[in-house]
This record gives C-alpha cells, sequence and structure tokens, in this order.
C-alpha cells in the first residue's frame, strides 16, 4: 500500500521503492536490537547491519513488486526465499560437518 501510494504521489516508482526500502529496513531495527531471540541482541551496529540488509531486501521486494505488475504474491514469494535460504544454508552446513 505505502509504495503505491508514494509511487502515485511523486510519480516514480524508483522512487517510492527506494522510500518503501527505507521504511521496511528501518522497521526491522526494534526487532534486530531488541528481540533477545536475534543475533543482533543489545548490538546496535550489528542490528545497523541488519537494517541495511533488510533495506537491500525491500530495494528487491519493491523491484520485484513493480515488475509482476503489483502481483503481491510475487513479492512474498520471494520474501519467503528470502527468510528460508540461511535455514537452508544451516541445514546443508550441519548435514556436511556434522555441526
Amino acid at each position: 500500500i505505502l509504495q503505491n501510494r508514494l509511487a502515485d504521489w511523486w510519480k516514480s516508482d524508483k522512487l517510492a521503492i527506494v522510500a518503501a526500502a527505507f521504511l521496511f529496513g528501518l522497521y526491522h531495527l526494534p526487532y534486530a536490537y531488541l528481540n533477545a531471540s536475534w543475533a543482533t541482541h543489545g548490538d546496535l551496529p550489528a542490528a545497523l547491519v541488519e537494517c541495511v540488509w533488510a533495506f537491500v531486501a525491500g530495494l528487491v521486494l519493491g523491484w520485484v513488486f513493480t515488475k509482476s505488475d503489483k502481483n503481491l504474491f510475487a513479492s512474498v514469494i520471494c520474501h519467503v526465499l528470502i527468510d528460508i535460504l540461511p535455514a537452508v544454508t544451516m541445514v546443508n552446513f550441519a548435514i556436511k560437518f556434522g555441526g
């Protein structure tokens, strides 16, 4: 909704993607810094790095949304893949190295 509104307001999909991605990254800061289950809990520099990665993911998700004729399902699938990649990597590492 936010990206659509910004794109309509600014008449620019690119600017709307960047702004929405920035807010997406900022949205992750309280989770990264305050949530005890995150590895970055209590570590502000590390939490900010997580926010930068969320910003990059937001750019990708915004681009996918725009390029898929504003199909939210495409962005949701992309988000799931982004979230599941670390888990798959950890499972693969554990299988290979017994950890």
